[in-house]
């Protein structure tokens, strides 16, 4: 009986040897968890800042050569037209004289 209790009592403390064994393993694994996704979760939100920071950069760039783009085809148009309207101003003004000195 005395064997039997001994052996009882060892089997016991055994068990209770693995079961602290293994809540010290899952508490380990735990707090490496959550170190873990803590970490992911800076470097996600890093990323994103960056992403965002990239993005509003680019839109602000391409806004800004597209309008530059509209003002130089705005100006080289109003050149265009000031350059033909004097061409026909002047081609005008030649043919009334011609036409004036034709009547004379």
């Amino acid at each position: 009986k005395e064997r039997i209790e001994s052996l009882k009592s060892q089997y016991e403390g055994t068990i209770e040897q693995i079961k602290s064994d293994y809540e010290a393993r899952i508490e380990t694994i735990t707090t490496s968890n959550e170190k873990t996704m803590q970490s992911l979760k800076e470097t996600h939100e890093s990323t994103v800042a960056t992403l965002t920071e990239d993005y509003e950069n680019t839109l602000k760039t391409t806004k800004e050569k597209l309008e530059k783009t509209i003002l130089d085809l705005k100006t080289n148009h109003a050149m265009e037209v000031d350059t033909l309207t004097k061409d026909f101003s002047q081609k005008i003004e030649v043919l009334e004289a011609k036409v004036a000195d034709q009547s004379e």
